[in-house]
């Protein structure tokens, strides 16, 4: 039974049989972006059953309502501080035979909806990592996270914040080891959570929470990398090397997983950069990509290592590592552009125009990208180029808020003779 489209009541509240998948949310004032999530599973199949579990933990707008129209069953839970409480609150609501764990700010991709009922019908798999593809991230726009699992009482999450399942799983396979969990191959969520408009909003909170399950499991290597890079990124480097250098300490003790040790070793190399230390930063990549887990997961280590080679003039050396994290996603905007500009500064201003072509093919509004190509084409002497390529710039600069980037194309192209 499919979703119920808007102004269309329909759910599981009356079904004969219980559903075999339950699409659990908890939420507070998302009623924005509801419908948008609530839409990317309406291509599930139909013959298989599902209902909509949408845990309330306080909104103050329409959520609520727009989860009812949709035919979601919905809970309310008193939010206290702690994700894994209000996640499993849910997964006692639900009465599916699998569990998938969705936000409001994610959509459920076309091809996860045709895998699912395959991966469900597995009788040795226990659970499923999805992978997640971050929307208008520079840094790390792919992760591997744990969102399909089977509803049993001892699979549930922990953590106050960056909650997950995943300890209960490992401690369930340690028990019953015919369990096995596996992995979709393709892209099967969209997050655009981490948005620039939305991160600030975040990480005062994140910090908060972070800080408050580190109290109580003080050797937690995951929150401890975490923690350490989010300080890192408020520019509290002290803070931030303390809580990885801490992580790396109790990986002694402990096993992480690969895609923890790869995280870790990730912002590792983020300090050192960070430090001035660049040399360390490489090796800290280096290591990072020795870790056995999925390749495209690896790509913001590959970026990283040729924007330090880029800095040190290594063109060579950047264009082989900009290359390799294209081959694993050729429409990452970031790889892109800083490809198109380590062309530029090798003087190879034919493959620079292609690149930032490329770049504008799959982001035809990147305000940098077109800036990029108008230098290029000045460089070859191609005027008019250039200048259509600077007002389209200019235009999407402005269109995005950018004023002060806009304010300086303007500047710059002045002192070139240059009118918009």
């Amino acid at each position: 039974m499919s979703a119920p489209p808007p102004k269309k009541k329909r759910g599981f509240s009356g079904a004969i049989a219980p559903p075999t998948l339950s699409i659990c949310l908890i939420v507070k004032n998302e009623a924005s972006r509801l419908e948008r999530c609530f839409r990317s599973v309406i291509g599930l199949p139909s013959a298989l059953s599902w209902e909509l579990i949408v845990v309330d933990t306080g909104s103050t707008d329409r959520t609520l309502a727009i989860a009812k129209h949709w035919g979601a069953k919905t809970c309310r839970f008193p939010w206290r501080d702690d994700f894994a409480a209000a996640r499993n609150f849910s997964i006692q609501c639900a009465q599916g035979e699998w569990i998938l764990i969705l936000d409001a700010d994610e959509q459920l991709t076309a091809t996860a909806q045709k895998e699912l009922p395959q991966a469900m019908a597995n009788t040795q798999a226990i659970a499923y990592q999805l992978l997640r593809q971050e929307q208008e991230s520079d840094s790390a726009p792919y992760s591997l996270i744990t969102r399909l699992f089977r509803r049993r009482p001892d699979l549930y999450f922990s953590g106050l914040y960056h909650e997950s399942v995943d300890d209960a799983l490992n401690r369930l396979i340690q028990q019953e080891p015919h369990w096995h969990i596996l992995s979709l191959p393709q892209i099967a969520l969209l997050h655009d959570g981490y948005r620039r408009d939305r991160r600030s909003q975040k990480s005062d909170f994140a910090h908060r929470l972070m800080t408050a399950h580190l109290q109580q499991h003080p050797h937690d290597i995951y929150m401890l990398t975490k923690l350490g890079a989010l300080e890192v990124e408020r520019g509290n480097l002290t803070a931030g090397m303390a809580l990885l250098e801490q992580a790396w300490q109790d990986t002694q003790a402990q096993r992480p997983s690969a895609a923890i040790t790869f995280e870790l070793l990730y912002h590792l190399g983020i300090s050192a950069e960070e430090l001035g230390q660049p040399q360390r930063a490489i090796a800290h990549y280096h290591a990072a990509l020795e870790q056995p887990i999925a390749d495209v997961l690896k790509l913001p280590a590959y970026v990283n290592l040729a924007t330090l080679a880029q800095h040190q003039g290594a063109n060579a050396t950047a264009i082989a590592h900009y290359q390799t994290a294209l081959s694993l996603d050729p429409t990452h905007a970031p790889t892109l552009l800083n490809l198109g500009i380590t062309y530029r500064q090798a003087n190879d201003l034919g493959r620079a125009i292609a690149t930032y072509q490329q770049l504008l093919h799959h982001h035809p509004h990147h305000a940098l990208g077109h800036q990029n190509l108008g230098v290029a084409y000045w460089h070859l002497g191609h005027i008019p180029e250039a200048i259509t390529a600077w007002r389209q710039s200019h235009q999407f600069h402005l269109e995005q808020g950018h004023s002060q980037a806009a304010t300086q194309l303007a500047e710059h192209l002045n002192s070139l003779g240059v009118a918009l």
